[in-house]
C-alpha cells in the first residue's frame, strides 16, 4: 500500500482489510498500552487534529493522549485514507453509519468490543490470547527498572491523560520498555538530562501547585514526583 507498485484499499480482500484493522487496534491496546475505549471513542476529528511532536505525533482522544511514532502514523494514515473508506461503503443500511468514528468494522459500523477483535487476531496466528490488562501489568512491571522521572511519566494516568510539555519523553519511555531505544551518544544523554529536569519540574508544578501563602511540598513528596536526582533542583526553582 506504499512505495513502488502500491495498491489501493479497494484491491484488498475483506479479510485483508480486517487484518489491517485488527493490527492497528492491537498497536493501540498492546504496544501503546491504551484501553479499548480509545479504539471506540477515537474520531476523525481527533485524527485530523493530531499534533506533531519530536519523533512522532500526538492524537488527543477525549482526555487521553495517544503517542505514535512516524512509522505508526503512516500505518494509521494508510488505513484512514485507503481501508476505512472501503469499509464505510459496505454499510448498506441507513442506521449506525460510523462516519465520524476513526475505527469502523468491515461492515461500516461502529466497533463495540475491540477486545474481541484482539482475540480474533491472536486466534488467526494461533497465539496465546493477551489482553490490554495483561499488557498494562507487564508495562508496569517493566517500568520498575526506569528512573524515578521516567517511571512517573509511564505511570497510568500520567502520560495518557496529562498535558506534559515534553511528550517526546513519554514516547521514548514506551520504546525503551519495548527494548527498542537505541544507544545515545554522550551529547544526547546530556540533552536528555536537561529535558528530564524540565519534565520533573512540570510534574511537581502540576501535582503540587504552590500559592503565595501555601506551604511547599514535603521532601518525600518531591522525591516521589521528581526523583532523587532532580528533587533539589525543582525545590530551589
Amino acid at each position: 500500500m506504499q512505495g513502488p507498485g502500491a495498491i489501493t484499499g479497494d484491491c484488498l480482500t475483506k479479510n485483508e482489510r480486517l487484518l489491517v484493522l485488527y493490527y492497528l487496534e492491537a498497536v493501540i491496546m498492546l504496544k501503546l498500552v491504551q484501553r479499548p475505549g480509545i479504539v471506540t471513542h477515537m474520531t476523525v476529528e481527533d485524527w485530523e487534529g493530531r499534533s506533531w511532536i519530536e519523533n512522532g505525533v500526538c492524537v488527543a482522544v477525549k482526555e487521553h493522549k495517544v503517542l505514535l511514532s512516524h512509522e505508526q502514523e503512516l500505518w494509521f494514515d494508510l488505513y484512514f485514507n485507503e481501508v476505512r473508506p472501503v469499509m464505510l461503503q459496505e454499510n448498506r443500511t441507513s442506521d449506525d453509519v460510523a462516519a465520524d468514528s476513526f475505527f469502523v468494522s468491515s461492515s461500516g459500523r461502529l466497533i463495540y468490543n475491540p477486545s474481541n477483535d484482539l482475540k480474533r487476531l491472536h486466534d488467526k496466528y494461533s497465539l496465546p490470547s493477551v489482553t490490554c490488562g495483561d499488557a498494562q501489568r507487564a508495562f508496569e512491571a517493566a517500568a520498575q527498572n526506569l528512573s524515578d522521572v521516567e517511571r512517573n511519566v509511564a505511570a497510568e494516568g500520567n502520560y495518557m491523560r496529562r498535558a506534559f510539555s515534553d511528550l517526546f519523553l513519554a514516547l521514548s519511555v514506551l520504546d525503551q520498555l519495548a527494548g527498542k531505544t537505541p544507544k545515545r551518544s554522550s551529547r544526547a544523554s546530556s540533552c536528555e538530562t536537561r529535558v528530564d529536569e524540565q519534565t520533573a519540574y512540570k510534574t511537581l508544578e502540576q501535582f503540587c501547585p504552590v500559592t503565595l501563602e501555601g506551604p511547599s511540598p514535603k521532601r518525600a513528596r518531591r522525591t516521589k514526583l521528581c526523583g532523587s536526582e532532580h528533587e533539589r533542583h525543582c525545590y530551589d526553582r
